[in-house]
């Protein structure tokens, strides 16, 4: 079964092979996705240009992860949502790994920007939920959906 089939049919469609691919599934994924980035760039970090073998290695595993993941979150997940998310935790979670592991330094700039970040996901997520909250409401003649007020 394709996975346009099994939306029209309302099965749940499945990743590779075998995985239902649910919303929780989905965003279980991603997760997994953003934590295998991070992990790809702190191999970077540590591979210090390829100059060191093992962290190198890391670099090509954990991206790999990462962009296989991806695509498969993007059936479920709209591609915003999930590539701002991806970006934005990522980024947090880099950052927190630079100042904790490498020894980066703190600057009241560098945590406010992470933080305008971290408020850009939120608003991101809260944005999905509202998209959903309106799915069931008919296109108008010109073809674009109606918002109804709150």
């Amino acid at each position: 079964m394709t996975e346009d089939s099994a939306l029209l049919t309302g099965s749940t469609p499945v990743a590779f092979g075998f995985l239902p691919l649910t919303s929780t599934c989905a965003w279980l994924l991603l997760f997994t996705a953003i934590t295998a980035e991070v992990l790809g760039t702190s191999c970077m970090k540590s591979s210090a240009g390829f100059t060191n073998t093992l962290p190198s290695i890391g670099i090509f595993i954990f991206y790999g992860i990462s962009f296989t993941l991806l695509p498969v979150v993007m059936r479920v997940i709209d591609l915003s949502i999930t590539y701002a998310i991806w970006s934005g935790l990522g980024t947090f979670g880099t950052a927190l790994i630079g100042f904790g592991y490498f020894g980066e330094k703190v600057t009241a700039l560098k945590v406010g920007g992470i933080a305008i970040i971290l408020v850009g996901v939120a608003m991101l997520k809260y944005a999905e939920g509202l998209d959903h909250k309106y799915d069931d409401v008919d296109a108008g003649e010109d073809g674009n959906r109606m918002m109804m007020k709150l």
